[in-house]
């Protein structure tokens, strides 16, 4: 495959040298202008920055090439298969007997049967014990209280006292005409003062003052006194006495009883005895056992077979040079 792509390479380096050959052939021919040769120069890039000597175009082109094909072919081959086949086998299976045995069963019977048990019971028995009593016993006690006694100081304090006191109190009092004076035209109605007759008053007026003295006033204080005194005060006292009191006490008596009591009884009866007894039988299971089986089936190959692809292929054309303008050639 390596060498095959190789070949395709060299094949597409051999048509572009002939592209370039064709190409340089093409451009010793005339420039187009109608000028001596002398008078039209080979052309210059600069007169047309865009312009590009050669086009490369693709053609599609026939090469020899190998491809992978997928061949089938008919092969007898040798398989295994596995099939159900009966297979016939033995087994043993514990199977049931009963047989009639005479075998020892215990049994109860309900016996009557004699006991002692022992009750206590009361009984009231007198007995001589000491009891507390509750005497009322007059008794002289010692008492001692404390009292308060009044007791009086004298002591000097000042007072204030308020005192009426005399006062001579003097002030102008306005003359008002008498009525019907004609001074107002003798309408009587008019008691304005009068201004050239107002005259001093003199009168005595008792106003209160307060004045401090000092007396002497007894002052009570209270003062605490012990005394002391025997008084006679009934106290209760706790006398024991010797006394003869009932008294109950549990003694335990023996008595004599009968009671029910299950006993058991060993008998001898003949029973059902089940054993079981290993029996061979035969039975028929299906087993898969493999077999040997010829057959014919396809096999398929992978085959390298020679054929034609199509690649594209690059084309260098030249294209026609541009005509410089010519000095003097007209």
């Amino acid at each position: 495959m390596t060498r095959r792509v190789l070949g395709v390479a060299a094949l597409g380096a051999a048509l572009m040298l002939l592209s370039v050959q064709d190409a340089a052939a093409f451009g010793k021919r005339s420039s187009g202008c109608s000028s001596p040769p002398s008078c039209a120069p080979s052309y210059a890039p600069s007169y047309s920055p865009s312009y590009s000597p050669y086009t490369v175009t693709y053609v599609e082109q026939k090469v020899p090439c190998t491809k992978p094909v997928w061949v089938s072919k008919k092969v007898d081959v040798v398989c295994t298969e596995y099939q159900w086949v009966e297979q016939p086998y033995k087994y043993v299976v514990c199977e049931a007997v009963v047989q009639k045995q005479n075998v020892k069963v215990c049994e109860y019977t309900h016996v009557k049967q004699p006991y002692k048990y022992i009750v206590h019971e009361t009984v009231t028995v007198p007995q001589k014990v000491k009891v507390p009593e509750h005497v009322w016993v007059e008794k002289p006690i010692p008492f001692v209280w404390y009292e308060c006694v009044p007791v009086k100081t004298p002591t000097k304090v000042n007072v204030c006292e308020t005192v009426w006191v005399p006062t001579v109190v003097q002030h102008t009092v306005p003359c008002y005409p008498a009525y019907g004076c004609g001074g107002c035209g003798g309408c009587g109605g008019c008691y304005a003062p009068c201004a050239a007759a107002a005259q001093v008053v003199s009168h005595t007026v008792m106003r209160p003052t307060v004045v401090t003295r000092e007396t002497v006033v007894d002052v009570v204080t209270y003062t605490t006194v012990r005394k002391e005194e025997t008084r006679k005060v009934k106290v209760c006292e706790t006398v024991w006495v010797e006394k003869e009191v009932p008294v109950v006490r549990c003694v335990p008596v023996e008595k004599n009883g009968e009671r029910i009591v299950c006993v058991p009884v060993w008998v001898e009866k003949p029973v059902d005895v089940c054993t079981y007894v290993p029996v061979e039988k035969n039975g028929v299971r299906k087993v898969c056992v493999p077999v040997q089986v010829k057959k014919t089936i396809d096999q398929y190959s992978c085959e390298w077979v020679q054929s034609e692809c199509i690649v594209r292929v690059p084309v260098i054309v030249p294209n026609p040079a541009p005509c410089a303008p010519c000095v003097g050639c007209y």
